[in-house]
């Protein structure tokens, strides 16, 4: 399974979202909010079932460093 981001050495996978994807025609193809989130759903679910601890952000916690260094840190990255 593919993930944004994968630290082996700490078993932490990171997902980098923004809000278009839930939001917007062109990327929901189809799809309705409530179908794309269900979806987003059960895939974090299937990768967390392999072990891994899932940190997740979006462009408000990625423009700020310290956010997101904070967010990271708290999910176990050093």
């Amino acid at each position: 399974m593919i993930v944004d981001f994968w630290w082996p050495e700490f078993n932490l996978a990171g997902e980098f979202d923004g809000k278009g994807k839930y939001l917007r025609d062109e990327m929901l193809a189809g799809r309705t909010t409530a179908e794309v989130l269900l979806a987003e759903k059960d895939r974090e679910n299937r990768i967390r079932a392999l072990g891994p601890t899932m940190v997740r952000w979006d462009w408000d916690i990625a423009r700020s460093l310290p956010l997101l260094d904070a967010r990271l840190r708290a999910a176990g990255l050093r």
